[in-house]
């Protein structure tokens, strides 16, 4: 089985990683990969918090995480260079696992192509899965449950959180409310396969999609240290915040693009799930991992 998107994963595949997650997290499951089974990670540039999820969560299951830096084995067009095929071809026999952290969504499909080992794509500029589903189990572990949940986003920066989360956040049942300046607007194919699963709003006023909301999941709308005053108002902020209802709650990547640009004393306040994000990932990371060997068998 390969995983290049959240549209690979149903809500039943959802459901099962989430269990798995929940079994590692409570020290129920003794389930491993097979014994010195080896993780190839291609990265193009990785957050040091999802490297060492990686490294650590194949180290918990039995194997070892080995990573090649892909960051020259690109073309002008952001497609694989044609020579780097062989690499692939080489891992198919030296790897038991892919897992691809690369710039583009096709480079990654190519990657699935060539291989003959099982592909998970942790991250690419349109789809971001491992943190989606990370994600989605924290507020499921923080309201206990994810059926009929409100969650706004703002900012968007990364679009390809943003992409995620939207489709499978919509399949697990969740009402989404975005308010995304235009020029980090998710993509319109992503728009159109969660509204086909629920309900997914788009808000001019930052305040208008957080009223209602349980979860607000902040993205900064530009790069941190220039972000022009036309965006700013979709930036977290202790007003904003009091405009949601009381029990509200905030998550955001760890690192996002450009450094993250919550307050920190609403990161580190009793709203903030961040840091429990940053723990469910290395338990998501094994379950995914577990969850793929199991149905590539």
């Amino acid at each position: 089985m390969n995983l290049i998107g959240v549209d690979d994963i149903s809500k039943e595949d959802a459901d099962e990683i989430f269990e798995i997650a929940d079994d590692i997290k409570n020290g129920k499951t003794t389930a491993s990969i097979k014994e010195g089974a080896v993780l190839a990670f291609l990265c193009a540039g990785v957050p040091t918090e999802t490297k060492i999820a990686l490294e650590v969560a194949s180290s918990k299951l039995g194997g070892k995480c080995v990573n090649i830096d892909c960051s020259t084995c690109f073309q002008q067009n952001n497609t694989l260079h044609p020579s780097f095929e062989n690499t692939i071809y080489m891992l198919n026999v030296y790897a038991d696992f892919i897992c691809t952290y690369l710039p583009s969504q096709d480079a990654v499909a190519k990657v699935a192509e060539i291989s003959t080992v099982p592909v998970i794509n942790i991250a690419s500029e349109l789809e971001a899965p491992l943190q989606a589903l990370t994600d989605l189990y924290t507020m499921r572990e923080a309201k206990k449950g994810l059926k009929g949940l409100q969650l706004a986003i703002l900012g968007g920066e990364s679009k390809g959180i943003t992409n995620s989360l939207i489709l499978l956040g919509a399949k697990l049942g969740v009402k989404i409310a975005i308010a995304i300046p235009e020029i980090n607007k998710p993509s319109p194919i992503y728009f159109v396969k969660a509204r086909e699963h629920g309900i997914v709003e788009e808000f001019n006023e930052p305040e208008d999609a957080v009223a209602d909301a349980d979860i607000i999941y902040a993205l900064p709308p530009g790069a941190k240290d220039h972000i022009p005053d036309a965006l700013a108002k979709y930036l977290l902020s202790n007003e904003l915040l009091g405009k949601a209802q009381a029990g509200a709650l905030v998550m955001q990547p760890l690192v996002s693009e450009s450094g993250g640009s919550t307050p920190l004393e609403i990161l580190e306040s009793k709203k903030s799930l961040v840091w429990q994000q940053v723990k469910n990932k290395l338990a998501v990371a094994e379950a995914l991992i577990l969850f793929v060997s199991e149905k590539s068998l």
